[in-house]
């Protein structure tokens, strides 16, 4: 430091100046710099200690930071640059020089600049490029941030259940972090454990002052849509959600769930398509999409899209579930059996299957093997945790054990043509149109 307040913005300034002329260097706005300060739970006109500075350098997912200082000697002043990996904290490139007087300290520093812009223009090429992009969401912890987006990729990976104990550790680390217990929510709408999601919703919408404009949309969408049951109320935060964030397709994903359970099919298709036109590898949009489209009984295309998953690496495993229902529909018995081997083993949707099954045995009249299936499903959740699907499978079990109460066809799932009127497509483990984002 060197007590002349001449220095504190003009060096910033005209370093600035310098790098943005970089082909190599991208510097992060200061617009950016604030709002991942307020992300932070900091004032957005905090000064950036070196800590500070590198946590908002990991949670913008910025390759390098160049820090800056500047001292006096004497008459001279000593000027130093070094720009350090944000994630590692290795030193990529360091300078330091002198200049010999005050008016010579912004030339001096252009010319380390230059120098600087030389090295790292080779060295971030060879940066490792950093596995797990943040997500910019309200919390001060950056370690629970790291949780919470490591949970994004497990699910995208491994399904629902697997984000589950990152989202944990998350809400451990923060007890707080809004969007984590909203996160937790979505998934647990997903698996079809409503008592668990309703909890978890409703703790993100006590937390919703904390955080930013686009988590509050989302945190009162999902709790007007899943805990009040206001679907109106939802698809107008959905609608303000696409005003205002309108690159962003998550809305778009959410609000074709929610016509789905109005029953308004068609336009959950255009949501649908929408959001796969906007993000083409988004799996729980291609996984929606079959689902929709069975309960349009427009099964063919329902089986394209699952083909067209395939195509691009992606397997939701709640497609699955639709494609049992397409088979069922379509009197695949190959199939449906293909589906069932499939979720042997796989905790979280092995349990859905062999539920399915056990309808298409109740439905035509094979109550033995229908209790068998249900059984296996019981200890299928149970493995898995899924104390309300237990219920839900008990429940059949003993409607099974006396008179022929499905004779008339599995039970009826709300909305969609054909529901209810072929083998196999129950209300069980299932959501109306699939996972919601």
């Amino acid at each position: 430091m060197t007590g002349d307040p001449v220095f504190d913005a003009t060096l910033k300034q005209g370093l600035s100046a310098q790098l943005s002329q970089s082909p190599f260097l991208n510097l992060l706005p200061d617009q950016m710099v604030r709002e991942t300060l307020k992300l932070m739970g900091r004032a957005p006109g905090d000064g950036l200690s070196p800590e500070v500075a590198r946590e908002i350098c990991v949670r913008s997912s910025s390759k390098a930071m160049l820090a800056g200082s500047i001292s006096s000697l004497g008459t001279q002043y000593v000027i130093g640059l070094k720009a350090v990996n944000c994630n590692s904290g290795e030193v990529l490139a360091q300078e330091q020089v002198q200049a010999a007087a005050k008016e010579e300290v912004l030339n001096v520093l252009s010319q380390e600049a230059s120098k600087m812009r030389q090295t790292l223009g080779e060295s971030l090429n060879s940066i490792r490029r950093f596995d797990v992009p943040l997500y910019q969401v309200t919390t001060p912890s950056l370690e629970a941030l790291k949780a919470y987006s490591t949970a994004d990729i497990a699910r995208a990976q491994r399904g629902d259940r697997a984000a589950i104990p990152f989202l944990r550790r998350a809400i451990e680390l923060d007890p707080n972090f809004a969007m984590a217990h909203a996160f937790l929510a979505t998934l647990y709408v997903n698996l079809q454990e409503t008592s668990l999601s309703t909890e978890s919703m409703k703790r993100a919408y006590d937390l919703r002052d904390r955080v930013s404009e686009k988590e509050k949309f989302y945190i009162e969408s999902h709790y007007y849509h899943f805990v009040t049951g206001d679907l109106e109320k939802a698809n107008q935060v959905y609608e303000q959600f696409a005003q205002t964030y309108p690159w962003s397709e998550g809305h778009l994903v959410n609000l074709a769930v929610s016509y789905g359970s109005m029953g308004k099919y068609d336009k959950a298709v255009a949501a649908t398509l929408e959001a796969l036109r906007q993000d083409p590898e988004n799996y729980v949009v291609y996984a929606n999409l079959v689902a929709i489209y069975t309960n349009l009984n427009r099964l063919d295309d329902a089986r394209a899209t699952y083909q067209k998953m395939l195509e691009n690496k992606r397997d939701y495993p709640d497609a699955h579930v639709s494609l049992y229902g397409i088979a069922a529909a379509q009197g695949d018995v190959a199939e449906m059996r293909r589906q069932v081997a499939w979720a042997n083993g796989k905790v979280g949707i092995e349990d859905i299957l062999l539920a399915q099954q056990a309808d298409t045995e109740a439905f035509y009249g094979r109550l033995g093997e229908a209790r068998e299936f249900s059984r296996r499903a019981i200890e299928s959740a149970h493995r898995a945790g899924k104390k309300e699907a237990r219920d839900v499978a008990n429940e059949r079990v003993l409607a099974r054990s006396g008179v022929r109460q499905l004779a008339g066809g599995p039970a009826r799932r709300s909305g969609g043509p054909g529901r209810g009127l072929n083998p196999g497509l129950a209300d069980y483990g299932s959501s109306d149109i699939g996972p919601i984002w």
